[in-house]
C-alpha cells in the first residue's frame, strides 16, 4: 500500500522504473479497483481514487472509474 495512514488524503511519492504497471487500490466507497498505469522517465504519474478530482484541461481523454467518476488521463503505451 502506498499511503501515509489509514485516514491519509495524500500518498507517498515513490520511484519506479519506467514501464507499464497495474495499480490495485481501494477507491471511493471502499471499492477495490485495478488501474493500468504507464510510468515514463522523469514524470510524475497520478491516479485519483477518492472521487473528488476534477480534470481541468480539455482535449485529452479522461479515464473513468467503473462508478463513473474521473481518475486520470488516458496514456499512450510506453514502448
Amino acid at each position: 500500500m502506498n499511503s501515509t495512514g489509514y485516514y491519509s488524503t495524500t500518498a507517498r511519492v515513490i520511484t519506479l522504473p519506467a514501464g507499464e504497471y497495474v495499480v490495485k487500490a481501494r477507491a471511493k466507497d471502499a471499492l477495490w479497483i485495478k488501474v493500468p498505469v504507464i510510468i515514463k522517465p522523469d514524470e510524475i504519474t497520478q491516479v485519483h481514487l477518492d472521487g473528488n478530482w476534477q480534470p481541468n484541461a480539455q482535449g485529452t481523454e479522461v479515464v473513468m472509474a467503473p462508478e463513473g467518476y474521473p481518475i486520470g488521463w488516458r496514456a499512450v503505451p510506453y514502448r
